[in-house]
C-alpha cells in the first residue's frame, strides 16, 4: 500500500543539495522512475519514504502530508466547476429544444430534441473529461 508524501518537499531537498533525480534514485536505493514518481504526485510505499527520509537524514514524520491530498478546497474545485457547466450546457440545451419546437415551424420537435439533446449530452461529457483531467493535472 502507497501513502501519500510532501512531493514538494522532497523535490525541494533535492534540489537545495544540488542532486539529479537520478543522484537521489542511487542515495536512497529507490529506482530513478520511482523518483520521479515520488516528486509528481507523493505516492511511495513505506519502504521508499523510510529510504527517502534516510537519504535526507531526515525524520520520517517530515515527509509525510499533514493533512489529506483530496481537500475540496485543492483540486475538487475545478472539477466540480466543470461538472456544473455540463449541467448548465445540457440545461441550455434542453431549453432550446423546447423553444425551437415551439417557434421554428420546419423543424419537427423530434429532430430538434435529439440534435439539441446529443448536443447537450457530448457538451457535458467534455466538461465532465476536462473536470476529471484538470483533478489529476493539480
Amino acid at each position: 500500500m502507497e501513502d501519500m508524501i510532501n512531493h514538494q518537499l522532497i523535490k525541494t531537498l533535492r534540489q537545495q543539495k544540488a542532486w539529479s533525480q537520478e543522484q537521489l534514485s542511487s542515495i536512497a536505493g529507490v529506482s530513478y522512475r520511482t523518483v520521479q514518481r515520488v516528486e509528481r504526485d507523493g505516492r511511495a510505499s513505506l519502504e521508499t519514504q523510510k529510504a527517502i527520509a534516510a537519504a535526507f537524514e531526515i525524520e520520517l514524520e517530515q515527509l509525510r502530508v499533514k493533512e489529506p491530498a483530496d481537500t475540496p478546497v485543492s483540486g475538487n474545485v475545478k472539477g466540480a466547476t466543470w461538472g456544473y457547466a455540463g449541467i448548465l450546457l445540457g440545461f441550455v440545451c434542453a431549453v432550446l429544444a423546447v423553444f425551437l419546437d415551439m417557434s421554428a415551424g420546419g423543424i419537427s420537435p423530434t429532430v430538434a430534441g435529439t440534435t439539441l439533446g446529443l448536443l447537450g449530452a457530448v457538451s457535458g461529457l467534455c466538461c465532465a473529461a476536462i473536470g476529471a483531467y484538470s483533478r489529476r493535472n493539480r
